[in-house]
């Protein structure tokens, strides 16, 4: 959204606010409805985590839009950090609620896993010149690393970034050039992620 004008940013603003009463309630209805029926916690504990997602995101939104409108832009960076480390724990929140729910104990999982056909282990493009997993515990601890990998990744690029433009600024060639390698570093590391997650 690009905002012109004081009376543009006070309607954003006002419109984030109505989302955030929308959505915030919502959201919190589902955990709280989680939290008071806990059976299955392994699971249920990862869909909390995953629900937690929507208020996490439109509280920032409409924080970041705040400070930004009264001029406090920095801050508004650190909002940001904190969704997009978030964001990355919700995946690897996501990957678990999946093991957890195809099979709760993990090695039993790997046994089911090598009774796959062998074309479930080949790569995707652009992997596919790599060789293919073996099916079974091999498998399923690649597709954890993957994930993992990103996690870490992604908090390390951001708080390397923040970091960066706090020391020297947004405007030094030199942090530009350091943030285009990270946003490189990340979607290399995304896309890792991504086509080596598990296929059935």
């Amino acid at each position: 959204m690009i905002i012109t004008s004081p009376a543009h940013e006070i309607i954003a603003e006002t419109m984030a606010g109505g989302f955030v009463c929308l959505t915030v309630p919502l959201s919190m209805y589902q955990i709280i409805t989680h939290l008071c029926h806990f059976y299955e916690p392994r699971q249920q504990s990862q869909i909390v985590r995953i629900i937690c997602t929507v208020p996490v995101y439109s509280i920032s939104s409409w924080l970041s839009l705040h400070l930004i409108g009264h001029h406090y832009s920095d801050c508004a960076k650190y909002v940001l950090m904190i969704r997009e480390v978030y964001e990355a724990v919700v995946l690897l929140s996501f990957m678990n609620y999946l093991i957890y729910f195809i099979d709760a104990d993990a090695d039993s999982l790997g046994s089911r896993l090598a009774s796959k056909p062998a074309i479930t282990g080949q790569h995707k493009p652009p992997f596919c010149c790599l060789s293919s997993w073996q099916m079974g515990a091999e498998f399923l601890r690649n597709c954890k690393f993957g994930v993992i990998q990103y996690v870490l990744m992604r908090v390390l690029t951001t708080l390397l970034s923040v970091a960066l433009e706090h020391a020297a600024g947004l405007h030094s060639p030199h942090v530009r050039t350091a943030l285009i390698v990270m946003q490189v570093a990340n979607a290399a590391s995304q896309t890792w992620a991504l086509c080596e997650s598990p296929r059935s």
